[in-house]
């Protein structure tokens, strides 16, 4: 049976020439630089991500807001046309009394 090859005790980059390894320290700053480019395209996607996203948070603040205003409206247009009444309420009521004590 022949002898399988094994690699213990054995670096296989030492038994490879100096030009043969270039390719691997090319391809390990192609690596670099690749990896810096997708960490810059990350960056840039979530940045346009958290944009978009405070984009709706304030759109939604503001629709928000213009609901609290609306609400706001009607409730001053509640309460004014409620004072309306009971200002009517106590000048007819002192009219009334007014009217009693001259009889």
């Amino acid at each position: 049976m022949p002898r399988r090859k094994t690699t213990i005790d054995r670096n296989p980059l030492e038994t490879v020439s100096g030009e043969a390894t270039r390719p691997r320290a090319a391809r390990a700053v192609d690596d670099e630089t690749s990896g810096r480019r997708l960490a810059a395209a990350w960056a840039r996607g979530t940045d346009s991500v958290l944009e978009a996203m405070f984009e709706a948070q304030n759109a939604a603040f503001a629709a928000g807001l213009s609901v609290i205003d609306a609400a706001v409206d009607i409730n001053l247009a509640a309460l004014s046309d409620s004072a309306d009444l009971w200002r009517e309420a106590q000048r007819v009521t002192r009219a009334f009394w007014t009217e009693e004590s001259d009889t």
